[in-house]
């Protein structure tokens, strides 16, 4: 699996267009074709960095959605102030074990 942390601050007042970008995103999104698993966010527009984390299933499909990623910020910047940037890696998924409650 593969992650991208995106960072970036939105623009006063675009909490809501952001909100609804990610939902018809993931709308017509089929993982088997993109590869994109997860969306998770922590959105704000009070001037604080926003973070956006998206998991990969494999690499091809990753490493295309990073060379797309340049021309999707830009489709949104209309959202944002400043530059966004990013950190990509691979990921290392450890099973939890289960615990029983009241321990």
């Amino acid at each position: 699996m593969y992650m991208r942390i995106n960072y970036f601050t939105l623009k006063p007042g675009t909490l809501d267009a952001i909100k609804a970008e990610a939902e018809n995103f993931l709308r017509v999104n089929d993982p088997e074709e993109t590869g994109l698993l997860y969306i998770l966010d922590t959105f704000v527009d009070d001037g604080s960095e926003s973070v956006g984390i998206t998991i990969w299933k494999d690499k091809e499909k990753f490493e295309a959605s990073s060379r797309r990623w340049q021309s999707v910020m830009d489709g949104m910047a209309h959202l944002m102030e400043g530059q966004p940037r990013r950190v990509e890696q691979e990921l290392t998924v450890h099973n939890l074990p289960m615990v029983p409650p009241n321990r």
